[in-house]
């Protein structure tokens, strides 16, 4: 995880196993600036932090963990806001559903 990440991710549970992957970047510090700002959009809850995932020459970001239920209901909301969003589990470092 970032250390310029505002909030770090919550412990995750066996509960908690998704996150929402936002966007791609390519420096880790405009992926934590971003993290800070969707939060704020967000109304900064306090459940849901950043994690930031080094791939390839790109700093994926991604919201969470949260439960799977909770997890498409925020990737709609997102895509409403006209953000990309795509479903992550917890032990995967890639993409594995669209949120939309």
């Amino acid at each position: 995880m970032s250390k310029l990440a505002a909030r770090p991710a919550p412990q995750v549970s066996d509960t908690k196993r998704a996150y929402v992957q936002i966007g791609a970047y390519q420096s880790e510090a405009r992926a934590a600036r971003e993290g800070r700002q969707v939060l704020r959009e967000l109304g900064d809850p306090a459940d849901i932090g950043v994690r930031i995932e080094p791939f390839r020459s790109l700093y994926r970001l991604q919201l969470g963990p949260l439960a799977v239920p909770d997890a498409a209901p925020l990737c709609q909301r997102l895509v409403s806001q006209e953000r990309d969003c795509r479903l992550v589990w917890k032990d995967q470092k890639t993409s594995s559903k669209t949120g939309s």
